[in-house]
């Protein structure tokens, strides 16, 4: 919940000591590290909100949103998946380069 001026009051991660005074929590850019599913496996970096892609399947991922969770400790982060994009034109099957 947010308080009088916009801020949302955050405790630190359950396991992370904070030294000194009680902050407030205004904003943050996530970094999340994912692997996708596929059968390579291949593991992604998603910054902020930009969309991230898999390189083998070629599978699109995004942040959608997270939040703090106080009674766990945790961060939700939800990601969405959209749909394959098709691979660059010099890489189709039958196209010479």
């Amino acid at each position: 919940m947010a308080n009088g001026n916009g801020a949302i009051p955050f405790r630190p991660p359950v396991g992370i000591p904070l030294v000194g005074q009680a902050f407030v929590f205004h904003s943050a850019i996530l970094t999340a590290m994912i692997t996708c599913q596929c059968a390579a496996k291949v593991p992604l970096l998603l910054v902020g909100k930009g969309p991230g892609m898999c390189p083998a399947c070629r599978r699109a991922f995004q942040v959608q949103g997270f939040e703090f969770n106080p009674q766990t400790g945790k961060f939700n982060i939800q990601i969405g998946v959209g749909a394959s994009a098709p691979p660059p034109v010099g890489e189709q099957a039958g196209v010479a380069s």
